[in-house]
């Protein structure tokens, strides 16, 4: 199921415990010893605020895994697990992905390269592309952030979110049709996806919020 990220009294659903959730499930469905219901089942069920012990009924499971995120790692812990294992790929994705949303956009860029280099064939290399086009449209270079989101959307296992940002990009880079074939493929989706999905799901500063629903109403994601 979904993780959950702590705020004040309640807890919300987005960023990096979506993240997590879609790592965990990726990774154990490749186990060919396990059955894994697919990610959209559970995420849909949770969205119905259907809760993991209904949903392990309904589906007929075993087990259900569901839990509660902690705080998103600081950059210095980020960091300091580089420095521990320079290799890891993951790290230097983790890196990446924090700070293509409201850290040091470059920076977020050669992290998603580094993090492809070392692992590419990793499932979860449609987020490394994702994140390197986030980071791009942060930096106002819209044509290589449209052309980084296509390729996330191309690679299995790409989520609604994937295809939301990749709507957003080509709007910004003025690729018309393109953008009408992405916003389609969001529909198939998630019919009702609108304006408040990418920045309710990730942790954009103020300017990198606005930038990202200026990308969803140009697609026509209003």
């Amino acid at each position: 199921m979904p993780f959950l990220v702590p705020a004040q009294t309640s807890a919300f659903r987005g960023g990096l415990a979506d993240a997590l959730a879609y790592d965990i499930t990726t990774r154990l469905a490749r186990l060919r010893s396990l059955f894994v219901i697919a990610q959209g089942s559970v995420f849909a069920l949770h969205e119905r605020q259907i809760g993991p012990q209904e949903a392990g009924r309904m589906l007929n499971v075993d087990y259900v895994v569901a839990s509660v995120a902690g705080e998103i790692e600081t950059l210095d812990e980020l960091w300091t697990a580089i420095e521990l294992s320079p290799n890891l790929a993951q790290a230097h994705y983790a890196l990446a992905f924090v700070q293509s949303q409201a850290g040091d956009a470059a920076s977020a860029i050669g992290a998603a390269d580094l993090a492809r280099a070392l692992s590419p064939f990793d499932p979860l290399l449609f987020a490394m592309y994702a994140s390197r086009a986030m980071a791009l449209m942060r930096l106002g270079r819209f044509d290589e952030a449209a052309e980084r989101a296509s390729r996330a959307v191309a690679r299995p296992d790409a989520h609604p979110h994937i295809f939301g940002l990749a709507g957003c990009s080509l709007a910004l880079a003025g690729k018309h049709e393109e953008t009408v074939a992405q916003v389609a493929n969001i529909r198939a989706q998630r019919p009702d996806y609108g304006v408040d999905e990418l920045p309710t799901a990730f942790h954009f500063a103020p300017d990198g919020e606005l930038l990202f629903r200026k990308g969803a109403s140009a697609a026509g994601l209003a």
